[in-house]
């Protein structure tokens, strides 16, 4: 394969009858004649003069576009009256190259490349009929708007500016070859390495529009309401509306970043006819035999392997051999040897359509790669008897007048030839070749993925929804990944999001065809800030996050790091600890449990952070609030494994004791403690723990019960947080004194307050020492965060105690505030780990996170897979004419 090689990876069309390209091709194979027969009430209706439409010569027929007016001014972010004032081929063309690129699986936001655009469009009259011709309407706008809004100049500008794209941005003007002079252009833009992907295409739509025309003898156009390219009674053309984008990208960058190739673009060349035929708009042969003799040589093939030509084909007695022959000269001077019979088949999309004018190229193209990706060749329609002027029997050409079956051959590959000439003599011809085949598939563990989608309002998220569902159905279970990976990074993210959670896209496909299935994650309109809970002792449990360790490398590699810290300063093995133990009680042991804690919680929170979602504040539950601390800036990760380390052996030291907890208000609690009994946590509206010496706790748990109020012994072997951890206060503010400590940089709601950590609470070595011996007022931290702005709480560490009181607090509740786990319970967790994490990030992302998709790990061989794009919303933008 040529190292010149240009891929297709995406495409796009709207056609007369076609607003895809799926229905494009399904009406060119069933020889659909998409040039609409005018009534006189429509004519009259579009503003046609009715003395006009009497005269013999008039012809009634015109290839309309459905919905030409309409426009999704929500989607791209356009207010109405600019959507009015927008000249509509530059609305078409905009649409296209956005679908172009969701056909390729690529979201401009998301792209690190330069991204080109090249395209043209007709000249037109909207702009002289609708606002130049309206006084009141120009005054309110000035000329110069109506001049930006309207312009041919700005057509690819204005698509630059609109998707973000940073590459060159040229507008062509090459008649009928503008499109696919355009292609010509941007294949030598990646070439030189001027953009990495570049869109090129070209739109026209006809204005005045839903008009018929008045047929001039000898003239371009039919004299029936036909085109009949190659057959003896073709009189010419119709011009219609109309359009199409195909995305190129260098093809060895296409393969190596797995994009779908659709087709490959082996050569092309542009020209002109210059003075050598008999007028300014008259084709010549030799001309286009030279356009196409050097896309040939650029390519680099012999002609006897092009089995296909879409030609220019216009349809008209003299148009028509010119052409023909023209090709065929070509073929002949390249040729290697003998060019067969019959070998090569000829048509035109504009018996379909007529001619889309600086369009008609690249729909062209668009046939020829999906005739190519289908192993199919459309019928020319409206073929009776072959024009013998073509002298076909002395050429290798057929007319491709039915569906001609057109295989992959091992060891030839098929490629095809797709010409357009333009009024000036402007010609070009690209050199297409069928795609690579793919390699072989490699095995994948069947693992759960995350799908995701979105839509400017609940109506268009339900209709994605539903396009999903078709088209997941009839993909392969081993493209889950290749699924998730597409919608993640080759999508806009729109205000009202969604996410699944699935394992093979059939059954993503079956959830989302049920209306009775909730997504995994749904945005309820509610933008929410993430804000990371981390929990304390008591959330430890054995391999806890292991099954995250073996998913996510730089999670992985941060735990390892941590506890290897830990290890050193504790001189104990917890990586083997971690990955092998699984007795729960040695890893509760207080001075396992809390580097364990601290381990997953901070190297957790720093792989959120490298996918984008990184806290607006930080909560923290004991332990978990020294990983608050660290997070936000307070102590630098050495100093808090020094500190953390030695705190957890300075409590594993500390006398026996026990801890209960109790099933009531903090008020009632505190008025009941008998001597030795101290609150040691209030995580919420009757949740309190008390902590203090076996027997002092067993009398306080008999008077309870003697009230009615019931009280549950934790699996603890000291009561924390009570002053029977004050021997250790001491060594722990020295040793926090030698620390860097800093003021947070990232707001802390201190669970030792149950108020924003301040500065000067930062910067204490007592304050951090003295949390030991004082209760965690974690339910009074929630209460202030309820009155906070809505948080998506994501609780940061294993299990999903923090997240079950969250969710419990009525207060953060009834605000809008909303928590999840990032990892699952001790008992999912043995292959549950991923499923949380894609939860927690698709709830993130639901709530307006930024994710970073592109740092998910992925099989080295995932590539992007053809999704629906998205469904437009179009309404009608459409200026009236002025009056009079």
């Amino acid at each position: 394969m040529s190292t010149d090689a240009i891929a297709v990876i995406g495409l796009s069309v709207r056609a007369p009858d076609a607003g895809d390209a799926d229905e494009f091709w399904r009406n060119l194979l069933a020889g659909r004649n998409s040039i609409h027969r005018l009534s006189e009430e429509q004519l009259l209706a579009a503003g046609e003069d009715p003395a006009l439409i009497k005269d013999p010569h008039y012809i009634a027929a015109r290839p309309l576009l459905d919905d030409v007016g309409g426009f999704d001014h929500t989607y791209f972010g356009i207010s109405p009256r600019e959507s009015e004032l927008r000249n509509p081929q530059h609305r078409l063309f905009l649409e296209l190259c956005s679908t172009a690129l969701q056909h390729a699986g690529y979201e401009p936001s998301r792209y690190d490349g330069e991204i080109g655009v090249y395209g043209g469009c007709a000249s037109d009259t909207y702009v002289d009929d609708h606002i130049r011709a309206d006084p009141e309407l120009l005054a309110q706008v000035g000329d110069m708007v109506a001049l930006v809004s309207n312009n041919i100049d700005y057509l690819a500008t204005y698509t630059s500016y609109r998707l973000g794209l940073d590459g060159p941005s040229l507008n062509v003007r090459t008649a009928c070859s503008t499109s696919l002079v355009a292609t010509h252009l941007a294949c030598q833009a990646l070439r030189l390495g001027d953009c990495d992907i570049a869109l090129a295409g070209g739109v026209e739509i006809e204005t005045p529009y839903g008009r018929g025309y008045r047929h001039v003898a000898g003239g371009i156009d039919s004299a029936d309401g036909y085109c009949r390219p190659l057959d003896s009674e073709a009189s010419g053309t119709v011009f219609g509306s109309g359009g199409g984008v195909v995305v190129l990208k260098r093809l060895a960058d296409a393969l190596a970043d797995g994009d779908p190739v659709h087709a490959v673009i082996r050569g092309s060349a542009v020209n002109n006819d210059g003075a050598a035929r008999p007028g300014f708009t008259a084709p010549s042969s030799e001309g286009q035999s030279r356009v196409i003799t050097e896309a040939l040589a650029v390519a680099d093939v012999d002609p006897a392997t092009v089995s296909y030509v879409e030609l220019h084909g216009t349809g008209t007695q003299m148009g028509d051999p010119v052409e023909v022959h023209g090709l065929h000269q070509a073929m002949l001077a390249v040729a290697d040897g003998e060019l067969r019979s019959g070998s090569c088949a000829i048509g035109s999309v504009k018996s379909n359509l007529g001619h889309l004018g600086p369009a008609s190229g690249i729909v062209g193209l668009i046939k020829t790669v999906l005739a190519l990706r289908h192993e199919s060749i459309p019928p020319t329609i409206n073929v009776r008897t072959p024009n013998p002027q073509l002298r076909l029997e002395e050429t290798p050409f057929k007319v491709a007048d039915a569906v001609l079956p057109w295989p992959r051959t091992a060891g030839a590959p098929r490629r095809a030839g797709v010409s357009s000439f333009g009024f000036g003599g402007t010609n070009a011809h690209v050199v297409l070749e069928e795609a690579p085949s793919p390699a072989p598939p490699s095995e994948r563990p069947e693992r759960p993925e995350l799908l995701v989608w979105s839509g400017t309002d609940r109506e268009a998220e339900g209709a994605v929804r539903a396009r999903l569902a078709t088209s997941l159905a009839a993909l392969p279970d081993r493209a889950a990944a290749d699924v998730a990976l597409t919608a993640q990074t080759g999508r806009r993210a729109l205000p009202v999001r969604a996410a699944l959670t699935f394992t093979r896209p059939a059954e993503a496909a079956r959830l989302l065809a049920d209306p009775d299935t909730a997504p995994t994650a749904l945005s309820d309109g509610t933008p929410r800030r993430p804000v990371f809970a981390l929990p304390g002792q008591g959330s430890q449990h054995p391999r806890a996050a292991a099954g995250l360790a073996a998913e996510l490398p730089d999670f992985d590699t941060r735990m390892r790091e941590c506890l290897g810290m830990f290890s050193d300063a504790l001189g104990a093995d917890l990586v083997t600890m971690w990955q092998q133990e699984t007795d729960p009680a040695a890893v509760a042991r207080t001075v396992h449990a809390q580097p364990l804690l601290f381990s997953v919680e901070f190297a957790l929170a720093r792989s959120l952070g490298v996918l984008g979602v990184e806290p607006a504040a930080l909560v923290g539950h004991s332990v978990g609030e020294v990983v608050a601390a660290t997070l936000a800036g307070v102590l630098p990760l050495a100093d808090a494994v020094r500190f953390v380390a030695r705190r957890a052996e300075l409590m594993q030291g500390m006398p026996p004791g026990r801890m209960l907890a109790v099933a009531a208000g903090e008020d009632v609690v505190r008025e009941l403690l008998v001597p030795g009994v101290a609150v040691s946590a209030v995580n919420g509206p009757g949740q309190v723990v008390v902590g203090g010496p076996a027997e002092s706790v067993a009398a306080f748990r008999e008077l309870l019960a003697g009230r009615g109020v019931q009280g549950r012994l934790l699996s603890t072997s000291h009561a924390f947080h009570t002053p029977m951890m004050a021997p250790a206060v001491a060594e722990l503010t020295d040793l926090l004194a030698g620390c860097a400590l800093r003021a947070p940089e990232i707001p802390v709601l201190s669970a030792a307050t149950g108020r924003p950590l301040t500065d000067a609470q930062a910067l204490s070595p007592r304050f951090w020492a003295e949390q030991l011996v004082e209760p965690v007022l974690f339910g009074h931290a929630l209460d202030t965060l309820a009155g906070e702005e809505a948080a998506r709480i994501l609780e940061v560490g294993p299990g999903q105690a923090l997240s079950s009181l969250i969710r419990r607090h009525p207060g953060l509740r009834d605000a809008g505030h909303r928590a999840v786990g990032c990892l699952p319970r001790p008992a999912d967790a043995a292959d549950g780990d991923r499923a949380a994490f894609l939860t927690a990030l698709a709830h993130a992302w639901c709530d307006g996170a930024d994710v970073e998709w592109e740092a998910l790990p992925r099989p080295e061989d995932a590539h992007r897979v053809v999704l629906p794009g998205y469904p437009y919303r179009r309404r009608e933008f459409w200026l009236p004419y002025a009056a009079g």
